[in-house]
Parts: C-alpha cells; sequence; structure tokens
C-alpha cells in the first residue's frame, strides 16, 4: 500500500489549526463536567467527551499523512456520527428509561450509521476513499435535524445553530459532493463548534437574576430541550387544574393564572413541591436541594417580573 504524500503547508496549517480548535473544545466540554453534575444530561456530556476525542483522533491522523485514506475516511465519518450521540441522548434522558435508553437507541443508531463503513472495509477497498451512500446521509441528517430542533427556542438556539453547522462541514468531506478530505470544510466545521461550546459554557455559567425555582426551571428548559420541557409543564398544569392553583407553568417559568392572581401566595408551597416531584427524574435529590434551598426566600419576587 503506497504511502500518503505530506500536505502542502497550507492544508497542513489548516488541519493544524482545526486540531487546536477541536483540543480547545474538548476541553471546554470536560470543563462543564461540575456544572451538569447530579443530573441524567451528564451522559450527553459524557457522549460529547467520547465524540470530541475522536474528532482529535480523525483531524491527527489528516495531520499526521501516515494514515490510509480509507482507514482516515472512515474514522472521519465515526467522528461525524458520534458527534450526534449528545443530542439524541438527551432525548431519552429521564430516569429510569435512561438506563436503557444508550443501549436500546444511541448504540444502534451507531452501528445503523457505520453500517456503510464496515461494508466499505470488508470489501478490500482499502486504496479508495470512503463516501457516505445517500440513503445512510439521509437518516444521518434526519438525526440531526431532529436532535437539534430540540433546542430552537431555547437560550441555546445560537449554540445550537452553530453546532449543527459545524457538524454538517464536518460530514462533508465524506460525501460524494466534496473531495476528501476538505480541510477548509473541517476547518469552518471547528470554528462552528467552538463557538457553539463557548455559547453553551457561557449559558450553564450565567447566573439568573431571579427566583431559585425560576433559575431551576431555565436551566431543565435550556439543558434538556423543548421536547422535555413541554412534557414537564404539561404534566405540572394537570395539577394546576386539578388542583385550582393560581399559577401555571409555561416556558418562562410559574405565571400568575389570572390577573386576580398576581400576588397569591401559592408559589410558596404546592407548585415548587410539584416542580421538583417531576423534576426527580431528571435530577438526584442533592442537585434539587441545593438549587431550591432559597425559593421559599427568592420566590416572592416572580409575581412582579
Amino acid at each position: 500500500m503506497p504511502d500518503r504524500q505530506p500536505l502542502p503547508f497550507a492544508n497542513a496549517a489548516m488541519t493544524f489549526l482545526s486540531l487546536l480548535l477541536v483540543s480547545f473544545v474538548l476541553w471546554t466540554v470536560v470543563g462543564m463536567r461540575p456544572l451538569m453534575r447530579g443530573l441524567t444530561a451528564a451522559n450527553a456530556l459524557q457522549w460529547a467527551t467520547v465524540a470530541l476525542s475522536v474528532v482529535v483522533a480523525a483531524i491527527a491522523c489528516q495531520l499526521s499523512g501516515m494514515v490510509p485514506e480509507s482507514y482516515a475516511s472512515c474514522l472521519h465519518y465515526l467522528a461525524a456520527t458520534l458527534l450526534l450521540t449528545p443530542l439524541v441522548d438527551i432525548l431519552g434522558a429521564r430516569n429510569p428509561g435512561h438506563r436503557a435508553w444508550p443501549w436500546f437507541v444511541v448504540c444502534p443508531m451507531i452501528v445503523v450509521l457505520q453500517w456503510p463503513v464496515i461494508s466499505h472495509l470488508m470489501s478490500e477497498q482499502t486504496t479508495t476513499q470512503f463516501e457516505v451512500p445517500i440513503p445512510a446521509l439521509i437518516g444521518f441528517l434526519l438525526i440531526l435535524i431532529m436532535g437539534a430542533g430540540n433546542y430552537f427556542g431555547t437560550a441555546n438556539t445560537a449554540a445550537c445553530l452553530f453546532g449543527t453547522a459545524g457538524i454538517i462541514l464536518f460530514v462533508l468531506p465524506v460525501t460524494p459532493w466534496l473531495s476528501w478530505p476538505g480541510h477548509g470544510f473541517v476547518l469552518a466545521s471547528t470554528v462552528c463548534l467552538t463557538i457553539s461550546a463557548l455559547l453553551a459554557e457561557g449559558r450553564m455559567k450565567s447566573s439568573e437574576q431571579c427566583a431559585r425555582h425560576v433559575s431551576l426551571w431555565l436551566d431543565f428548559r435550556d439543558t434538556y430541550g423543548l421536547v422535555w420541557a413541554r412534557r414537564v409543564m404539561d404534566r405540572i398544569n394537570q395539577f394546576a387544574d386539578r388542583e385550582k392553583w393560581d399559577v401555571v407553568m409555561t416556558l418562562g417559568g410559574f405565571e400568575p393564572a389570572t390577573d386576580d392572581a398576581i400576588g397569591s401566595n401559592d408559589l410558596h408551597n404546592r407548585p415548587i413541591e410539584v416542580l421538583r416531584w417531576v423534576l426527580r427524574r431528571f435530577a438526584s435529590e442533592e442537585f434539587l436541594d441545593q438549587r431550591l434551598a432559597e425559593s421559599n426566600e427568592d420566590s416572592s419576587n416572580v409575581a412582579s417580573q
């Protein structure tokens, strides 16, 4: 098997910069772990760590010039596939089902999308680059749209848009429409992923100037996306209708059910108790204790917001 030629200086420079950027993204994601401790969403962060580690390996293979194009392109597509896993994992983030979700949904998704790679390697086409078949690419894009759409309308919308653009740009070099290895597209991809990571980290570290239960709800909405936010909101409002609360849950937090309900003290007890009860499927007791410790002191400010 012939050795690959060294990269031209411009391509090598772009690939090296891509490697630096994606290494920074990986470092940023690892730094988010303490912020996610106690949440089921921490598993999605673990998937992101694995995915970015494989992206680093794929770009390093390009930079070295020592890995045959067939294997390098297969590793590149594996990295692109793994970038989908955090978005898919979060869709099954409610306990107790979340324990089985990676084994019955995330891992099978990886296997299905990687099946063309297995066929490519088993056919002994190790001298040609791998190209994603159109049906597999359609499936890849559908999963990306489904996962990314979960965050449209949250505070992480911009981060999701940049992340989605980064994933699309990263997979393009192994599609039939672009010649491998697409150094410029990989660089653009890592730039988008870097912006996405910084935006997501900034949102997680920002302090909300509001009652703690409001901050908890907004963080839940932005971390888990609108799919889970709407389901939790509907569940809480079932209690509100049945028990005739003076407040209802909205995507922005508890709001007075009517104009006459403004200033009600109902928010000091039962609604927060139900919020905690519903969110226990997504967070540990210790996490909820910490976030809701001063809710009774702060919640009186919500009605005036």
